[in-house]
């Protein structure tokens, strides 16, 4: 049967800087650094500096009640790097945050429903860099094939 849908939407593979100019709704995959957890609220905060031509480090609110059961303390401490999977959200109003000796850029407001998370493990955070930077230039390499293609 064509047309068919064998399962969930992929997501979409994309650095943290990113995730403030993605529709609302759109599934994506990212990793981050734990930088704070509110408990009140079940929001992971999670940063990135790359690229390391902005002048902070970008940081996007995850919100993690639906991982709640799943997550672990380790998880949820300051350093630790996370896989995320979840959807972009636009809250009606705009989110201020401040935190000491921290700078990071406005999100502006944008926030992340994780559906999945996990540690990250050892990490060497540049080799993840070059291989989603040479990941996303193949794929809009292949793109840019396809749709010169006529029929």
């Amino acid at each position: 049967m064509s047309g068919v849908n064998a399962g969930p939407a992929p997501s979409k593979q994309v650095f943290l800087y990113e995730i403030p100019q993605l529709a609302a709704g759109s599934k994506i995959r990212f990793l981050g650094c734990v930088t704070s957890y509110g408990v009140e609220n079940a929001t992971l905060t999670l940063a990135h500096y790359y690229p390391k031509t902005l002048p902070k480090a970008a940081e996007v609110a995850v919100n993690v009640e639906l991982v709640l059961e799943s997550i672990t303390k380790d998880e949820l401490q300051v350093g630790c790097w996370l896989n995320v999977i979840g959807y972009v959200q636009r809250p009606p109003r705009k989110r201020k945050r401040q935190q000491k000796g921290s700078e990071t850029i406005d999100n502006g407001g944008t926030t992340v429903q994780a559906v999945m998370l996990w540690n990250a493990g050892a990490l060497n955070v540049g080799n993840y860099e070059r291989v989603v930077e040479a990941s996303k230039a193949t794929l809009a390499s292949y793109k840019k094939m396809v749709e010169g293609k006529t029929d």
